[in-house]
């Protein structure tokens, strides 16, 4: 499996099978659209004002090929109540997000950073979290699940240049 890192993308325009988005439950519509722009800004609008997702911690919510976005399914990640997410935090979430993409079909994903101090290490902790999970673990002998891997080609780390470390 491939991971990449990128900066300063438009998320509506990815090419993808999988854009995840890390969502706390607390942010509000102005930040959205600070945040991941108005075209993701208003279908994460409309599936909170609906009930579907609250942005609760672990809560989970997939989109399949949602108008505005060429991705072909948005995975909605909550975050829980939190202003800036600890690393230690964020790692627990990589967890939940590597888990989601590893029983999927996807072959590609796409997955956006959420405010951290350092986004170098979120991507280090998700890159390392995608390896840990499609391993099969035994009493002697770790060897890595070929379903799983061989399904998930390559991730993308997404970004914003607030977020880029210098």
């Amino acid at each position: 499996m491939k991971f990449h890192s990128k900066f300063d993308i438009d998320i509506a325009t990815v090419k993808t099978d999988y854009l995840v988005i890390a969502i706390p439950n607390n942010i509000k519509a102005a930040q959205l659209a600070t945040t991941f722009g108005k075209t993701a800004a208003a279908t994460i609008a409309a599936v909170q004002s609906a009930g579907d997702f609250k942005g609760d911690a672990k809560q989970s919510f997939t989109l399949f090929a949602p108008a505005g976005f060429t991705a072909q399914r948005v995975l909605l990640i909550g975050l829980g109540k939190t202003a800036a997410i600890s690393n230690k935090a964020w790692y627990d979430h990589a967890a939940t997000i590597s888990k989601q993409l590893l029983s999927s079909p996807a072959k590609n994903a796409h997955i956006v950073l959420p405010d951290v101090s350092d986004s170098e290490q979120a991507a280090s902790d998700l890159a390392s979290q995608l390896h840990q999970q499609s391993y099969k673990y035994s009493a002697t002998l770790g060897k890595p699940e070929s379903v799983k891997v061989a399904k998930l080609k390559s991730v993308y780390a997404l970004g914003t240049s607030a977020n880029k470390a210098e």
